[in-house]
């Protein structure tokens, strides 16, 4: 019996001529596709090459720093050539100098005649990047490195300590008031900010800087360091390029938004967006100026755009800016062929060509970038004026130190010469020195005091005054007879004394209890000086912020302050607690009031300075 079966269904077979076309078209595909990958990763690779060396060249006029003079930790590289990185200077000594190389940190207390290295506890770093705080008691320097982290030191480089920050490469660094701020760049590129003294740093909020951002300058507001702006050099974010060269924060570097834009074209006014930022100087919320290294551009009073700045300055070779720590309103400018200054914001004149001196002798040295320094001399000042000379300090291209004493500041204002201060003008007193001694007395006067001691007398209502306000121990002697002072700023002539601590007024137009008065002696004391401002603090039992003069009252000078008459005695305070060197060469702690001044040498207790004696020689009456 014969079964029959459904027959099996099967594939027809291809002929194999058939399957060659269909398979050469599958393998150029894949070609094409592995060949399309290839490409795309050579050229994004060509792309971050580029970008990193634009990052690691300097702007021009500046030479460039080599990435080979320290290794992944830091350390120091075996080449010979050294590089200098910055140049701080002490704003309480301006001989006392700093400068980060690529070998540790070097120190000079003679205006850099010699060096010596304090780079012991810096672990062999290379230092990219200095500041000194020169308003915050304490006067600590920061140093940063690549890859070793940031150090501090408060004893002038004698010791340090490591604040961590490891694995970041720290290019600049500014610190003012115990805000301290760094720029960092490559894989953690940002800038971090500190409000107590580098303890901690946070970054700013999320996507509010280029994720690949450049800083090369950093600048704080003097009168509030939450207000601060950087400067930084184009990098190639390939979809989105970041063409806003200086940006600012107004809150500590939490967020940060573009202040003005350069033109992304080249032109004779306007910064190409293409250059770096490596100058940056705020003389104040209002009054902003940045540079590409060769020329220097002001904000807009509109704050939307840039311009540059002539008006006698030269027309390229313009390094670095600064302005002066007396006199803010007064800028000077270091350029290729000497220093500048301006007095009005407007017109600059070239004041020297400068001293110029090898920075470090023996070796040869390059610049990673030109730097300007100006420090108050702390000198006797004029009559007049009440001014120090201020000391500048730049950096060259080719690593050299220049230096200038400069002691004129427009509108006739000018510092004491080297040989001392001008004879004062007497022509207003009768042609007699009022603070000269006179004859003591013929026949003893109850009313009529005269202490041999100064060869001066204290007499009716103000020997009344006098004694019932401490005499002695809170006054001091008489440093004049009364007189009749010309007050130039009030066209007046007004019935005066000095004492060593303090100045009596005659008010005749007042009721008779309050016709003798003290005098603002603290304002004729600090006139041309610049105070930086206190932090607000909360009132308590040790400390206290005057909103009127933006100082904090704190400590002993507090308690002091509090039990011994307050504001009725001593005023207002113009100053922080700052550090003074007496002419015998102690370092006391001093702060200004309206009406006199503190001191404490931290070990005894708080004394009244003698702010009557320290005008009266400021003034040329009186010898130190």
């Amino acid at each position: 019996m014969s079964i029959e079966t459904e027959p099996v269904k099967t594939t027809p077979t291809v002929p194999a001529q058939a399957t060659k076309p269909r398979q050469k078209v599958r393998w150029l595909r894949w070609l094409w596709l592995v060949a399309g990958v290839i490409l795309f990763f050579g050229l994004l690779a060509l792309a971050l090459v580029a970008a990193r060396g634009s990052r690691e060249n300097l702007t021009q006029g500046s030479a460039t720093v080599s990435p080979s003079s320290a290794n992944a930790s830091g350390q120091l590289s075996s080449q010979a050539t050294q590089h200098i990185n910055t140049l701080v200077a002490d704003p309480t000594d301006f001989q006392n100098l700093f400068v980060a190389t690529d070998k540790g940190v070097l120190a000079s207390s003679d205006g850099g005649k010699n060096w010596a290295d304090v780079s012991d506890g810096l672990n062999g770093a290379a230092i990219t990047a200095l500041a000194l705080d020169g308003n915050d008691p304490e006067r600590p320097l920061y140093a940063g490195t690549q890859g070793a982290g940031l150090f501090k030191s408060n004893d002038g480089g004698k010791s340090w300590s490591n604040l961590g920050l490891g694995g970041r490469d720290i290019e600049v660094i500014a610190a003012y008031q115990s805000h301290v701020y760094l720029g960092v760049r490559g894989t953690f590129a940002s800038v971090y900010a500190s409000a107590d003294g580098g303890k901690t740093f946070g970054l700013p909020a999320k996507a509010q800087l280029p994720p690949h951002i450049d800083v090369r300058s950093i600048a704080i507001d003097p009168i509030n360091p939450n207000l601060v702006y950087i400067g930084t050099a184009f990098v190639n974010a390939l979809h989105f390029p970041d063409l806003g060269r200086v940006k600012f924060s107004n809150d500590g570097g939490k967020t940060w938004r573009d202040l003005g834009r350069w033109q992304n074209v080249s032109s004779p006014t306007t910064l190409d967006a293409h250059d770096a930022v490596a100058v940056l100087l705020a003389v104040s919320s209002s009054r902003i100026y940045a540079g590409d290294g060769r020329n220097l551009y002001r904000l807009n009073p509109d704050q939307t755009g840039w311009q540059i700045i002539a008006g006698g300055l030269p027309p390229d070779g313009v390094l670095d800016v600064t302005s002066d720590p007396q006199v803010p309103t007064v800028v000077y400018v270091d350029a290729q062929d000497g220093f500048y200054r301006s007095t009005d914001n407007q017109t600059w004149t070239k004041i020297s060509a400068g001293n110029k001196t090898a920075l470090l002798p023996g070796g040869d040295t390059t610049l990673a970038a030109p730097a300007l320094i100006a420090a108050n001399t702390h000198n006797n000042a004029i009559s007049v004026n009440n001014l120090n000379s201020t000391f500048l300090y730049g950096l060259g291209p080719d690593g050299s130190l220049v230096s200038y004493e400069n002691r004129e500041f427009g509108d006739n204002k000018l510092a004491p010469l080297p040989g001392g201060a001008p004879l004062p003008d007497f022509s207003f007193y009768g042609g007699n020195n009022p603070a000269d001694p006179v004859a003591p007395p013929t026949n003893n006067d109850p009313n009529h005091i005269y202490f041999k001691e100064t060869g001066h007398f204290v007499s009716g209502g103000f020997y009344g005054y006098w004694k019932q306000n401490g005499g002695l121990e809170i006054l001091g002697l008489p440093l004049t007879e009364e007189f009749g002072e010309f007050d130039a700023s009030r066209k007046i002539t007004q019935t005066v004394q000095y004492f060593e601590r303090a100045k009596f007024e005659y008010h005749a137009e007042a009721a008779s209890a309050q016709r003798v008065q003290l005098a603002l002696l603290g304002h004729e004391a600090t006139a041309g000086k610049y105070f930086g401002p206190g932090r607000f603090v909360p009132t308590n039992a040790t400390q206290t912020y005057f909103t009127l003069t933006n100082h904090t009252l704190r400590g002993v000078f507090y308690q002091f302050w509090v039990k011994n008459g307050g504001l009725g005695r001593f005023g207002l305070p113009l100053s922080e607690a700052i550090q003074e060197t007496q002419a015998d060469g102690r370092k006391l702690t001093v702060q200004y009031f309206e009406r006199a001044k503190l001191e404490s040498d931290n070990a005894g207790p708080v004394q009244i300075g003698l702010l009557g004696r320290q005008v009266l020689v400021q003034k040329g009456w009186l010898k130190k």
